[in-house]
């Protein structure tokens, strides 16, 4: 399984509802065409702890993406880069409320290994 990690802030005009909107739009769009596993819920920074020591990173809000393998994440990105409509709307309306956003993608590890 692959995971991305999606980080952002929100713009000021924007609130974490329509954020939560949107994931689930884009979420459910993608899941029907077999284009991603799952995602989970929005998430908030907890900050102030000794436990957060990303020192780079001013992000508030993430959420993560998981993909069966790699071809299913690359076609997922081909299929949002071709401008499919409903998944654009679903994109765009993500991406609207952003004010920084940074996307990690690791992939789970082979125990026998």
């Amino acid at each position: 399984m692959i995971t991305m990690l999606s980080w952002s802030d929100l713009k000021e005009d924007r609130t974490t509802k329509t954020l939560m909107q949107a994931i689930e739009q884009l979420g459910t769009h993608l899941i029907e065409r077999d284009l991603l596993v799952s995602r989970s819920p929005l998430g908030e920074r907890v900050i102030g702890t000794p436990m957060d020591t990303d020192e780079d990173r001013d992000e508030r809000y993430f959420l993560t993406m998981r993909f069966r393998d790699r071809a299913q994440l690359d076609a997922s990105y081909v299929y949002l880069q071709q401008n499919a409509e409903a998944a654009n709307e679903a994109h765009l309306a993500l991406f609207i409320t952003f004010s920084s956003k940074c996307y990690i993608c690791r992939e789970d590890t082979d125990p026998a290994h």
